[in-house]
Protein backbone atom coordinates (compact mmCIF):
# COMPACT_ATOMS: atom_id res chain seq x y z
CA UNK A 1 0.00 0.00 0.00
CA UNK A 2 1.11 3.57 -0.62
CA UNK A 3 -0.41 6.93 -0.02
CA UNK A 4 0.03 10.16 -1.95
CA UNK A 5 1.98 12.91 -0.22
CA UNK A 6 2.46 16.61 -0.67
CA UNK A 7 5.85 16.52 0.94
CA UNK A 8 6.56 19.36 3.36
CA UNK A 9 10.28 20.07 3.20
CA UNK A 10 11.52 22.05 6.15
CA UNK A 11 11.27 19.94 9.28
CA UNK A 12 14.89 20.64 10.20
CA UNK A 13 16.32 17.31 9.07
CA UNK A 14 18.98 17.23 6.33
CA UNK A 15 17.44 16.15 3.02
CA UNK A 16 18.97 13.07 1.39
CA UNK A 17 18.26 11.80 -2.13
CA UNK A 18 18.75 8.03 -2.46
CA UNK A 19 18.83 6.92 -6.10
CA UNK A 20 18.62 3.22 -6.97
CA UNK A 21 16.19 0.65 -8.34
CA UNK A 22 12.66 1.46 -7.29
CA UNK A 23 12.05 0.34 -3.71
CA UNK A 24 9.39 -2.24 -4.60
CA UNK A 25 11.31 -4.10 -7.31
CA UNK A 26 12.72 -7.61 -6.98
CA UNK A 27 16.41 -6.71 -6.87
CA UNK A 28 19.13 -6.45 -4.26
CA UNK A 29 19.36 -2.72 -4.91
CA UNK A 30 15.65 -2.35 -4.19
CA UNK A 31 15.97 -4.32 -0.97
CA UNK A 32 18.88 -2.11 0.12
CA UNK A 33 16.75 0.91 -0.63
CA UNK A 34 13.86 -0.35 1.48
CA UNK A 35 15.95 -1.35 4.46
CA UNK A 36 18.45 1.53 4.47
CA UNK A 37 16.15 4.41 3.58
CA UNK A 38 13.57 3.34 6.16
CA UNK A 39 16.18 3.48 8.91
CA UNK A 40 17.88 6.63 7.63
CA UNK A 41 14.45 8.26 7.74
CA UNK A 42 14.72 8.52 11.53
CA UNK A 43 17.54 11.07 11.21
CA UNK A 44 17.20 12.48 7.70
CA UNK A 45 14.45 13.55 5.32
CA UNK A 46 14.91 10.72 2.82
CA UNK A 47 13.56 11.13 -0.69
CA UNK A 48 14.01 7.95 -2.70
CA UNK A 49 14.31 8.73 -6.40
CA UNK A 50 13.64 5.24 -7.69
CA UNK A 51 14.74 4.35 -11.17
CA UNK A 52 11.47 3.16 -12.75
CA UNK A 53 9.51 5.47 -10.39
CA UNK A 54 7.35 7.95 -12.28
CA UNK A 55 4.24 9.97 -11.46
CA UNK A 56 3.36 11.80 -8.26
CA UNK A 57 5.30 11.62 -5.02
CA UNK A 58 3.98 9.13 -2.48
CA UNK A 59 4.93 7.60 0.84
CA UNK A 60 4.93 3.78 1.02
CA UNK A 61 2.70 2.64 3.84
CA UNK A 62 4.82 1.68 6.84
CA UNK A 63 8.12 2.97 5.44
CA UNK A 64 9.90 6.07 6.68
CA UNK A 65 10.83 7.65 3.34
CA UNK A 66 9.00 9.11 0.37
CA UNK A 67 9.26 8.09 -3.28
CA UNK A 68 9.64 10.83 -5.87
CA UNK A 69 9.37 10.61 -9.64
CA UNK A 70 12.50 10.02 -11.68
CA UNK A 71 12.85 9.68 -15.43
CA UNK A 72 14.74 6.52 -16.43
CA UNK A 73 16.42 7.95 -19.52
CA UNK A 74 19.31 10.01 -18.22
CA UNK A 75 17.59 10.76 -14.89
CA UNK A 76 16.17 13.81 -16.66
CA UNK A 77 14.27 15.18 -13.67
CA UNK A 78 17.25 15.11 -11.31
CA UNK A 79 18.68 18.61 -12.07
CA UNK A 80 15.26 20.14 -11.51
CA UNK A 81 14.81 18.27 -8.23
CA UNK A 82 18.26 19.33 -7.02
CA UNK A 83 17.49 22.97 -7.74
CA UNK A 84 14.02 22.80 -6.23
CA UNK A 85 14.62 20.74 -3.08
CA UNK A 86 18.32 21.42 -2.42
CA UNK A 87 19.39 18.12 -0.87
CA UNK A 88 22.29 18.04 1.56
CA UNK A 89 23.56 14.91 -0.18
CA UNK A 90 22.73 12.63 -3.08
CA UNK A 91 23.54 8.96 -2.74
CA UNK A 92 23.51 6.82 -5.89
CA UNK A 93 23.59 3.02 -5.70
CA UNK A 94 24.28 1.62 -9.14
CA UNK A 95 26.77 0.30 -11.64
CA UNK A 96 29.01 3.06 -12.91
CA UNK A 97 28.87 2.67 -16.69
CA UNK A 98 25.06 2.97 -17.05
CA UNK A 99 25.19 6.26 -15.18
CA UNK A 100 27.79 7.60 -17.61
CA UNK A 101 25.89 6.22 -20.59
CA UNK A 102 22.83 8.12 -19.30
CA UNK A 103 25.01 11.27 -18.91
CA UNK A 104 24.46 11.57 -15.17
CA UNK A 105 28.07 12.73 -14.88
CA UNK A 106 27.11 15.87 -16.82
CA UNK A 107 24.70 17.01 -14.07
CA UNK A 108 25.84 19.88 -11.85
CA UNK A 109 26.28 18.51 -8.31
CA UNK A 110 28.23 21.52 -7.01
CA UNK A 111 25.42 22.65 -4.67
CA UNK A 112 25.17 19.29 -2.92
CA UNK A 113 27.41 16.39 -1.88
CA UNK A 114 27.58 13.31 -4.09
CA UNK A 115 28.11 9.86 -2.57
CA UNK A 116 28.54 6.87 -4.88
CA UNK A 117 27.73 3.39 -3.57
CA UNK A 118 29.57 1.64 -6.37
CA UNK A 119 28.77 -1.90 -7.44
CA UNK A 120 31.96 -3.68 -8.49
CA UNK A 121 31.57 -7.26 -9.70
CA UNK A 122 34.52 -7.41 -12.11
CA UNK A 123 37.77 -5.69 -12.96
CA UNK A 124 39.11 -3.31 -14.04
CA UNK A 125 36.52 -0.59 -13.66
CA UNK A 126 34.47 0.23 -16.73
CA UNK A 127 36.52 2.27 -19.17
CA UNK A 128 34.29 5.31 -18.58
CA UNK A 129 33.83 4.92 -14.80
CA UNK A 130 36.18 7.80 -13.97
CA UNK A 131 33.69 10.27 -15.46
CA UNK A 132 31.29 9.44 -12.63
CA UNK A 133 33.78 8.83 -9.84
CA UNK A 134 35.56 12.13 -10.46
CA UNK A 135 32.33 13.93 -9.51
CA UNK A 136 32.03 12.24 -6.11
CA UNK A 137 32.67 13.69 -2.68
CA UNK A 138 32.76 10.16 -1.28
CA UNK A 139 33.06 6.74 -2.87
CA UNK A 140 31.70 3.75 -0.97
CA UNK A 141 32.48 0.18 -2.03
CA UNK A 142 30.22 -2.73 -1.15
CA UNK A 143 33.12 -4.98 -0.11
CA UNK A 144 36.85 -4.78 0.56
CA UNK A 145 37.37 -6.61 -2.73
CA UNK A 146 35.48 -3.82 -4.52
CA UNK A 147 37.47 -1.20 -2.63
CA UNK A 148 40.71 -2.69 -3.97
CA UNK A 149 39.41 -2.63 -7.55
CA UNK A 150 38.50 1.07 -7.22
CA UNK A 151 41.75 2.00 -5.49
CA UNK A 152 43.80 0.37 -8.25
CA UNK A 153 42.37 3.05 -10.52
CA UNK A 154 43.92 5.76 -8.34
CA UNK A 155 41.02 6.67 -6.03
CA UNK A 156 41.74 7.17 -2.33
CA UNK A 157 39.72 7.22 0.89
CA UNK A 158 37.24 4.67 -0.42
CA UNK A 159 34.89 3.56 2.36
CA UNK A 160 33.38 0.07 2.65
CA UNK A 161 29.82 -0.63 3.81
CA UNK A 162 28.33 -4.11 3.39
CA UNK A 163 24.73 -4.87 2.57
CA UNK A 164 22.76 -6.19 5.53
CA UNK A 165 20.40 -8.93 6.59
CA UNK A 166 17.38 -8.94 8.90
CA UNK A 167 18.28 -11.70 11.37
CA UNK A 168 14.78 -11.54 12.83
CA UNK A 169 13.55 -12.88 9.48
CA UNK A 170 16.54 -14.74 8.07
CA UNK A 171 17.32 -17.31 10.76
CA UNK A 172 17.43 -21.07 11.30
CA UNK A 173 13.97 -22.64 11.48
CA UNK A 174 12.43 -26.10 11.75
CA UNK A 175 13.87 -27.71 8.62
CA UNK A 176 11.86 -30.93 8.92
CA UNK A 177 8.59 -29.02 9.04
CA UNK A 178 9.66 -26.78 6.16
CA UNK A 179 10.61 -29.78 4.03
CA UNK A 180 7.23 -31.34 4.69
CA UNK A 181 5.44 -28.09 3.84
CA UNK A 182 7.55 -27.58 0.70
CA UNK A 183 6.83 -31.11 -0.50
CA UNK A 184 3.10 -30.52 -0.11
CA UNK A 185 3.29 -27.14 -1.85
CA UNK A 186 5.29 -28.39 -4.85
CA UNK A 187 3.09 -31.47 -5.20
CA UNK A 188 0.01 -29.25 -5.36
CA UNK A 189 1.61 -26.78 -7.80
CA UNK A 190 2.88 -29.37 -10.27
CA UNK A 191 0.11 -31.95 -9.76
CA UNK A 192 2.58 -34.78 -9.25
CA UNK A 193 4.34 -36.17 -6.17
CA UNK A 194 7.46 -34.18 -5.22
CA UNK A 195 9.19 -35.17 -1.99
CA UNK A 196 12.17 -33.12 -0.78
CA UNK A 197 12.60 -35.12 2.43
CA UNK A 198 15.84 -37.09 2.85
CA UNK A 199 17.34 -35.30 -0.13
CA UNK A 200 20.60 -33.40 -0.51
CA UNK A 201 19.14 -30.07 -1.57
CA UNK A 202 21.16 -27.63 -3.67
CA UNK A 203 19.44 -24.26 -3.83
CA UNK A 204 20.20 -21.44 -6.24
CA UNK A 205 18.37 -18.22 -6.99
CA UNK A 206 18.72 -15.04 -8.99
CA UNK A 207 17.69 -13.41 -12.21
CA UNK A 208 18.28 -15.43 -15.34
CA UNK A 209 20.93 -13.01 -16.58
CA UNK A 210 24.31 -13.74 -18.15
CA UNK A 211 26.32 -12.80 -15.05
CA UNK A 212 24.38 -15.19 -12.81
CA UNK A 213 25.46 -18.03 -15.12
CA UNK A 214 22.53 -20.32 -14.38
CA UNK A 215 23.32 -22.77 -17.24
CA UNK A 216 26.73 -23.68 -15.77
CA UNK A 217 25.15 -24.13 -12.33
CA UNK A 218 22.60 -26.53 -13.83
CA UNK A 219 25.21 -28.46 -15.84
CA UNK A 220 27.55 -28.81 -12.85
CA UNK A 221 24.73 -30.03 -10.64
CA UNK A 222 23.51 -32.54 -13.23
CA UNK A 223 27.01 -33.93 -13.67
CA UNK A 224 27.31 -34.25 -9.90
CA UNK A 225 23.83 -35.71 -9.41
CA UNK A 226 23.77 -38.12 -12.36
CA UNK A 227 24.40 -41.16 -10.14
CA UNK A 228 22.86 -39.80 -6.92
CA UNK A 229 19.14 -40.50 -6.50
CA UNK A 230 19.07 -38.42 -3.30
CA UNK A 231 20.36 -35.19 -4.92
CA UNK A 232 17.89 -32.41 -5.78
CA UNK A 233 18.32 -28.89 -7.13
CA UNK A 234 15.78 -26.14 -6.43
CA UNK A 235 15.99 -23.04 -8.63
CA UNK A 236 14.24 -19.76 -7.88
CA UNK A 237 14.72 -17.53 -10.90
CA UNK A 238 13.03 -14.55 -12.48
CA UNK A 239 12.72 -13.78 -16.16
CA UNK A 240 15.24 -11.19 -17.26
CA UNK A 241 17.45 -11.74 -20.29
CA UNK A 242 15.76 -14.96 -21.36
CA UNK A 243 12.35 -16.50 -20.94
CA UNK A 244 11.83 -18.67 -17.88
CA UNK A 245 11.41 -21.74 -20.09
CA UNK A 246 15.02 -21.42 -21.26
CA UNK A 247 16.36 -22.85 -17.99
CA UNK A 248 14.07 -25.87 -18.25
CA UNK A 249 15.33 -26.37 -21.80
CA UNK A 250 18.90 -26.47 -20.49
CA UNK A 251 17.92 -29.39 -18.24
CA UNK A 252 16.69 -31.31 -21.29
CA UNK A 253 19.73 -30.44 -23.42
CA UNK A 254 22.24 -31.30 -20.68
CA UNK A 255 20.44 -34.59 -19.97
CA UNK A 256 20.98 -35.55 -23.62
CA UNK A 257 24.66 -34.61 -23.42
CA UNK A 258 25.17 -36.60 -20.23
CA UNK A 259 23.25 -39.65 -21.41
CA UNK A 260 20.61 -39.23 -18.69
CA UNK A 261 16.98 -40.17 -18.98
CA UNK A 262 15.23 -36.86 -19.64
CA UNK A 263 12.26 -37.53 -17.36
CA UNK A 264 14.56 -38.59 -14.52
CA UNK A 265 16.69 -35.48 -15.07
CA UNK A 266 13.60 -33.28 -14.83
CA UNK A 267 12.83 -34.79 -11.41
CA UNK A 268 16.24 -33.71 -10.15
CA UNK A 269 15.80 -30.00 -11.00
CA UNK A 270 12.78 -28.26 -9.49
CA UNK A 271 11.77 -24.75 -10.54
CA UNK A 272 10.14 -22.93 -7.65
CA UNK A 273 7.35 -20.58 -8.83
CA UNK A 274 8.76 -17.05 -8.91
CA UNK A 275 7.25 -13.60 -9.04
CA UNK A 276 8.22 -10.98 -11.54
CA UNK A 277 11.27 -8.77 -11.79
CA UNK A 278 8.95 -5.83 -11.14
CA UNK A 279 7.57 -7.11 -7.83
CA UNK A 280 9.49 -8.07 -4.72
CA UNK A 281 9.23 -11.72 -3.72
CA UNK A 282 7.81 -12.33 -0.23
CA UNK A 283 10.83 -13.00 1.97
CA UNK A 284 9.05 -15.85 3.75
CA UNK A 285 9.38 -17.96 0.60
CA UNK A 286 13.10 -17.33 0.27
CA UNK A 287 13.71 -17.89 3.99
CA UNK A 288 11.99 -21.27 3.74
CA UNK A 289 14.07 -22.28 0.71
CA UNK A 290 17.32 -21.15 2.36
CA UNK A 291 16.46 -23.21 5.44
CA UNK A 292 15.49 -26.29 3.48
CA UNK A 293 18.70 -26.15 1.44
CA UNK A 294 21.80 -28.08 2.44
CA UNK A 295 23.93 -25.69 0.38
CA UNK A 296 23.34 -22.44 -1.45
CA UNK A 297 25.05 -22.78 -4.85
CA UNK A 298 25.97 -20.12 -7.38
CA UNK A 299 28.44 -19.96 -10.25
CA UNK A 300 27.96 -16.26 -10.98
CA UNK A 301 30.80 -14.65 -12.94
CA UNK A 302 31.20 -12.03 -10.22
CA UNK A 303 29.18 -10.47 -7.41
CA UNK A 304 29.05 -6.83 -6.36
CA UNK A 305 28.00 -8.09 -2.96
CA UNK A 306 25.97 -11.30 -3.03
CA UNK A 307 23.13 -10.58 -0.62
CA UNK A 308 21.57 -14.01 -1.13
CA UNK A 309 24.76 -15.65 0.10
CA UNK A 310 24.61 -13.61 3.30
CA UNK A 311 20.92 -14.40 3.75
CA UNK A 312 21.51 -18.13 3.28
CA UNK A 313 24.33 -18.03 5.82
CA UNK A 314 22.03 -16.26 8.30
CA UNK A 315 19.86 -19.40 8.09
CA UNK A 316 22.89 -21.57 8.82
CA UNK A 317 23.25 -22.76 5.23
CA UNK A 318 26.79 -23.01 3.80
CA UNK A 319 27.58 -21.59 0.37
CA UNK A 320 29.36 -22.96 -2.69
CA UNK A 321 30.50 -20.15 -4.95
CA UNK A 322 33.33 -18.76 -7.05
CA UNK A 323 36.78 -18.01 -5.67
CA UNK A 324 36.51 -14.73 -7.59
CA UNK A 325 35.19 -11.38 -6.31
CA UNK A 326 32.98 -11.08 -3.23
CA UNK A 327 32.55 -14.80 -2.35
CA UNK A 328 36.23 -14.94 -1.39
CA UNK A 329 35.36 -12.41 1.29
CA UNK A 330 31.89 -13.51 2.37
CA UNK A 331 32.32 -17.29 2.15
CA UNK A 332 36.04 -18.01 2.37
CA UNK A 333 36.81 -21.52 3.61
CA UNK A 334 34.98 -21.31 6.95
CA UNK A 335 31.43 -20.87 5.63
CA UNK A 336 31.41 -23.10 2.58
CA UNK A 337 33.41 -24.04 -0.49
CA UNK A 338 35.03 -21.95 -3.23
CA UNK A 339 35.12 -23.07 -6.86
CA UNK A 340 38.26 -22.43 -8.90
CA UNK A 341 37.76 -19.59 -11.37
CA UNK A 342 40.34 -19.83 -14.13
CA UNK A 343 38.91 -18.30 -17.31
CA UNK A 344 38.49 -14.57 -17.90
CA UNK A 345 35.53 -13.19 -19.80
CA UNK A 346 35.49 -9.51 -20.82
CA UNK A 347 32.04 -8.03 -21.26
CA UNK A 348 30.39 -4.60 -21.35
CA UNK A 349 32.78 -1.63 -21.19
CA UNK A 350 35.81 -3.98 -20.95
CA UNK A 351 34.93 -5.27 -17.48
CA UNK A 352 36.48 -8.68 -16.83
CA UNK A 353 34.81 -11.54 -14.94
CA UNK A 354 36.26 -14.95 -14.07
CA UNK A 355 34.34 -18.08 -14.99
CA UNK A 356 34.06 -21.02 -12.63
CA UNK A 357 35.65 -24.33 -13.60
CA UNK A 358 32.89 -26.92 -14.09
CA UNK A 359 35.05 -29.86 -12.99
CA UNK A 360 35.90 -28.10 -9.76
CA UNK A 361 32.27 -27.15 -9.19
CA UNK A 362 31.39 -30.86 -9.33
CA UNK A 363 34.26 -31.56 -6.92
CA UNK A 364 33.02 -28.98 -4.40
CA UNK A 365 29.46 -30.33 -4.62
CA UNK A 366 30.84 -33.79 -3.91
CA UNK A 367 32.74 -32.50 -0.87
CA UNK A 368 29.56 -30.99 0.54
CA UNK A 369 27.58 -34.14 -0.31
CA UNK A 370 30.15 -36.34 1.45
CA UNK A 371 29.84 -34.31 4.65
CA UNK A 372 26.03 -34.39 4.35
CA UNK A 373 26.01 -38.17 4.02
CA UNK A 374 27.97 -38.38 7.26
CA UNK A 375 25.67 -35.86 8.96
CA UNK A 376 28.54 -33.39 9.39
CA UNK A 377 27.80 -30.63 6.88
CA UNK A 378 25.87 -28.28 9.14
CA UNK A 379 28.00 -29.16 12.15
CA UNK A 380 31.04 -27.94 10.23
CA UNK A 381 29.66 -24.70 8.82
CA UNK A 382 26.36 -23.50 10.32
CA UNK A 383 27.67 -21.73 13.42
CA UNK A 384 30.34 -19.93 11.40
CA UNK A 385 27.72 -18.87 8.86
CA UNK A 386 25.28 -17.55 11.47
CA UNK A 387 27.98 -15.77 13.48
CA UNK A 388 29.27 -14.02 10.36
CA UNK A 389 25.84 -12.94 9.10
CA UNK A 390 24.83 -11.63 12.53
CA UNK A 391 27.57 -8.98 12.31
CA UNK A 392 25.79 -7.33 9.39
CA UNK A 393 22.25 -6.59 10.49
CA UNK A 394 20.56 -3.70 8.71
CA UNK A 395 20.67 -1.69 11.93
CA UNK A 396 24.45 -2.02 12.18
CA UNK A 397 24.87 -1.25 8.47
CA UNK A 398 22.71 1.88 8.67
CA UNK A 399 24.68 3.09 11.69
CA UNK A 400 27.70 3.21 9.38
CA UNK A 401 25.68 5.07 6.75
CA UNK A 402 24.52 7.70 9.24
CA UNK A 403 28.07 8.34 10.39
CA UNK A 404 29.38 8.58 6.83
CA UNK A 405 26.58 10.86 5.57
CA UNK A 406 26.97 13.23 8.53
CA UNK A 407 30.71 13.38 7.93
CA UNK A 408 30.29 14.12 4.23
CA UNK A 409 27.62 16.83 4.57
CA UNK A 410 29.56 18.59 7.36
CA UNK A 411 32.84 18.68 5.43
Amino acid sequence: MARDVQYNIGNGKPIIFWISNSWNMNTGYAKCCREICHRLGKDFEVLHLGQHSLGDAYKPEGWDFSVHPLKDDGLLLLPHQIAQIKPAAILIQDDLFPLVDEKVHEIDFSETKLIMYAATDGEPLADNAHLMLDKCNQIVAMTNWGKEVIEREGYEDVAVIYHGVDTNVWKPMDRNKMKKDLSTFLTNVYHKPIDVNNKFIVFTSGRNSMRKNMPDSIMSFMRFAKDKPDALMIIHSIQYDKGDSALANYVIEFAKQLGMDIEEAKKKVIFYPAQSFQRACPESQMVALSNVADVYFTMAYGEGFGMQMLEAMACGTPVISSEYSTPTELVGTERGFLIKANRMLYVTRCIGHKLCDLDDAVLQLNKAYGLWKKGELRDKFSKNCIDFASKYTWDSVVKQWKELINKVISS
